[in-house]
């Protein structure tokens, strides 16, 4: 039998202004952290007669997106981290990702990432969750088969 846990996954976002903890114990939110490719990895052309011409993309970039409760303190780490970087291209686009699953052996990295752009605030009864956007230059996965049966 199968099972899954967000209770298992660890992670970190390092760069300049921080290294962070991010995924169980962090305050994540439901909705957790997702990674989506900008584009696809192969382009298809069809010839005139039919004959197919396929294209491999040296294209791994990606956008991750960390959900987090109002209530997280990481909100505040994210955002220190965020408002250090944007006061100088120097600083710009130089923060690395580590996901990990370990109960499933799931391994993520992510290289040359940014911040998209800050997030929302509001003051409302019920507070929107806080997503944090980064678009990423390089995203590697490696799935994990999981933890053999005992």
């Amino acid at each position: 039998m199968s099972a899954y846990s967000f209770l298992d996954i660890v992670g970190s976002i390092v760069g300049p202004g921080g290294l962070i903890s991010i995924g169980n114990g962090t305050g994540s939110a439901k909705e957790g952290i997702e990674i989506k490719w900008k584009e696809d990895k192969n382009k298809q052309t069809i010839g005139a007669d039919g004959t197919a011409m396929n294209v491999l993309s040296a294209d791994d970039s990606a956008e991750v997106s960390v959900k987090l409760l109002r209530t997280s303190t990481w909100n505040a780490l994210l955002q220190i981290m965020y408002n250090y970087q944007k006061s100088t291209a120097l600083l710009w686009g130089k923060n690395h990702s580590v996901f990990t699953d370990m109960a499933r052996g799931d391994f993520v990295t992510l290289a040359d990432m940014a911040f998209k752009k800050c997030p929302g605030w509001d003051a409302k009864e019920a507070p929107d969750v806080v997503e944090w956007t980064f678009d990423v230059g390089k995203a590697h996965v490696i799935r994990g088969i999981g933890t053999p049966e005992i």
